[in-house]
């Protein structure tokens, strides 16, 4: 059994099941996942705005896995953060696999035992990248979209040259850590862009349609 620990919005969702999903398929184990992430909203817990669990808006196969199936993986968490990293102190976790440098590819194929326990975001395309079509199968909506969602597409899908701009504001205005990026950095994007493709068309996508 294979267990995958979700967490962050729908993009880190979409990274770390198909990491995982392709790890457990080479070892042909089952796939659960850990969903504890999305049960306490609080600041406490979450570093940013809480983003909601949303790999239910698609056809994946997605057996929940129980607590008594985590804990033989890792240690519960305590409410009382220094109860818990004492008790944390005192376990050693069995089969864990935590990525090792954020954003950097870990061989998750050859790991050597039938129950492993994933955790990190995986935001790696090589994780997925042999099996690209069947990703995009399993990651086909359950319900139809919306008539105005399919207009984007469409518009999207039937212009030449279209380029995407993600602006993400909300909570990362002012954070002390991550902060946004300015306005500098697109319009030097922008130009490098337009210096080897021509009649670029943009579309912007943001939290802040607004401010756009």
């Amino acid at each position: 059994m294979y267990v995958i620990q979700l967490m962050g919005g729908l993009g880190n969702q979409l990274f770390e099941y198909s990491a995982a999903y392709v790890a457990a398929k080479h070892k042909l184990q089952n796939l659960k996942i850990d969903k504890r992430y999305y049960l306490d909203t609080s600041k406490r817990f979450h570093r940013f705005q809480y983003r909601p669990y949303a790999l239910s808006l698609f056809n994946i196969p997605s057996e929940e896995a129980t607590f008594q199936e985590i804990n033989q993986f890792v240690l519960p968490r305590f409410r009382n953060k220094y109860l818990y990293h004492l008790l944390k102190n005192l376990h050693r976790d069995h089969n864990v696999y935590n990525e090792k440098v954020l954003a950097t590819y870990n061989d998750l194929i050859n790991i050597s035992t039938d129950d492993a326990y994933l955790t990190g975001y995986f935001q790696k395309y090589e994780y997925f990248s042999n099996h690209l079509d069947e990703i995009k199968r399993i990651f086909t909506f359950k319900d139809p979209l919306p008539e105005s969602y399919n207009e984007v597409i469409q518009a999207i899908s039937q212009t030449d040259n279209s380029i995407c701009i993600v602006f993400r504001r909300g909570d990362y205005v002012g954070h002390p850590t991550l902060d946004i990026i300015n306005l500098e950095f697109y319009y030097q994007a922008i130009d490098i862009l337009r210096s080897f493709i021509n009649d670029i068309n943009i579309f912007v996508f943001s939290d802040d349609i607004p401010w756009c």
